[in-house]
């Protein structure tokens, strides 16, 4: 909602700008130009569809005008002409939204938010929220030219997190990551004795997982029953962890061509490391 506030506070001095140029060359005799600027700024409202519902992007509708008269009063914008210069037409347009509604998205989009802090502010919720991260995406990922955001504030630490574990689980370690062969043949419904997915009627919010399988899966046991059913299902030795530290490296590499960005913190990369290694099946291996 913000981002729209300034862009219609910025038509607004471009207006007033514009306006003093052609009074200025009338004066001179001179050709003011630059009309064709103000057709470009978009100054609509942009809200994503499956997470904001029409009632709630219309409530917002209307306090863009009274929020930018106060900003436009408030003097806190002390040189309208550097804003003017700085701020350009986007080529995307960014939504800050001023709440979210927990609703069913609309058919085929989907949406999963994970409660994680970022760094050492996080203490459990990444390895606890990870198997539920990483079953939605295998499972949207199954559909045909299915395309799947995983974002976090800055992009660096908790998104790249759940990149390098999905990687690490679904795709053989070379570049560029393609999917394990078998990949389209993964059974979510075998994991719990329940459906728990799509065919239940009781979705976890958005995420369009079962209530039932979320739950199963945030319950203590829940990462080992999650890595059970990857071994079973890749045909893959439970004796084996899927990750250590050296393959979580690589991975990170892997992800870096094309995130170059990527950095997680130590602290989510021992948390990484911790998921894959510390379930009781690989006890042996101590």
């Amino acid at each position: 909602m913000w981002c729209c506030v300034m862009n219609r506070l910025v038509l607004r001095y471009r207006t007033e700008m514009m306006m003093m140029m052609t009074m200025s060359s009338s004066y001179s005799g001179g050709s003011s130009g630059g009309g064709d600027i103000l057709p470009d700024w978009d100054t609509g409202l942009h809200t994503p569809h499956p997470v904001v519902s029409m009632e709630e992007h219309d409530e917002m509708s209307r306090l863009i005008d009274s929020r930018v008269e106060a900003l436009y009063a408030s003097g806190a914008i002390v040189d309208p002409k550097r804003l003017v210069e700085t701020m350009t037409r986007p080529n995307e347009y960014p939504n800050m939204l001023r709440s979210v509604e927990g609703r069913t998205g609309a058919r085929g989009r989907y949406y999963l938010q994970l409660p994680v802090k970022e760094g050492k502010r996080d203490r459990h919720e990444l390895e606890r929220w990870l198997p539920v991260g990483l079953v939605f995406l295998a499972h949207h990922m199954q559909r045909r030219d299915a395309r799947v955001l995983v974002h976090c504030a800055q992009g660096r630490d908790r998104s790249v997190a759940i990149a390098i574990a999905f990687v690490a689980l679904f795709c053989p370690p070379s570049y560029p990551p393609r999917l394990r062969p078998n990949f389209e043949t993964l059974n979510f419904k075998s994991m719990t004795d329940s459906p728990g997915l799509v065919e239940e009627d009781d979705f976890y919010l958005q995420s369009g997982l079962g209530q039932s399988l979320v739950d199963a899966l945030l319950r203590d046991g829940g990462k080992d029953l999650f890595l059970t059913w990857m071994h079973r299902q890749l045909n893959v030795s439970a004796i084996e962890p899927f990750a250590d530290k050296n393959k979580l490296r690589i991975v990170l590499h892997l992800v870096r061509q094309d995130r170059e960005k990527a950095e997680p913190t130590r602290s989510t990369l021992q948390k990484l490391n911790r998921f894959f290694m510390s379930s009781p099946m690989y006890r042996s291996l101590e």
